[in-house]
């Protein structure tokens, strides 16, 4: 999804998990520096990743942790938040894009796909599912993602329930699905 240009007040750069900047059209982390960013976060707020960088010739930059790629025509293109983001033989997935594939299937009311750290197995992503009253099987939900979605994507596993639990805002609880999964790997 194309997000724009910068502000004429802000400069951006795109970085990689090095800190190094991208080549042109290559994935990285947005950073934006300028007089309109903030100083800094409440104190006592743990964050578990630095949210400034300050760069070798001292400018402060903040980390969006947006995933972007910027056009040939200097717009940006969202490509995912960190936060959502998992590494899996080596690839880095983006749970949003398994999400979104996800609600183009007909008979899927909700998705929530969560991954987890599995001892032995390493990462494994799991896709909880609502349907819209059709009956869904594992098969059919892999085969589809299979046709839309790079084979490191697809899920490795389907759970099937009436609705997805909700935070008080009515968002999907997405802590309380990733939980349970840690508690059956344990």
């Amino acid at each position: 999804m194309p997000i724009g240009v910068p502000c004429p007040y802000a400069r951006t750069k795109v970085i990689r998990e090095n800190g190094q900047t991208v080549s042109d059209g290559e994935m990285g982390e947005l950073l934006v520096a300028g007089a309109s960013v903030m100083q800094g976060y409440w104190p006592g707020v743990d964050r578990p990743v630095a949210p400034f960088v300050i760069d070798p010739s001292g400018e402060r930059w903040y980390r969006t942790g947006d995933f972007v790629r910027e056009d040939a025509d200097g717009n940006y293109r969202f490509l995912g938040r960190r936060d959502r983001m998992v590494k899996k033989h080596g690839y880095r997935v983006e749970l949003d894009e398994i999400e979104a594939c996800l609600h183009r299937h007909p008979a899927i009311q909700e998705v929530a796909v969560v991954g987890i750290d599995h001892p032995a197995a390493g990462t494994q992503i799991t896709a909880f599912v609502a349907s819209s009253g059709a009956t869904l099987s594992t098969i059919e939900l892999k085969r589809f993602c299979a046709q839309n979605l790079p084979a490191y994507m697809v899920p490795d596993f389907f759970r099937f329930q009436a609705v997805l639990p909700k935070t008080s805002t009515s968002k999907i609880d997405y802590a309380s699905l990733k939980a349970a999964l840690q508690n059956e790997a344990a």
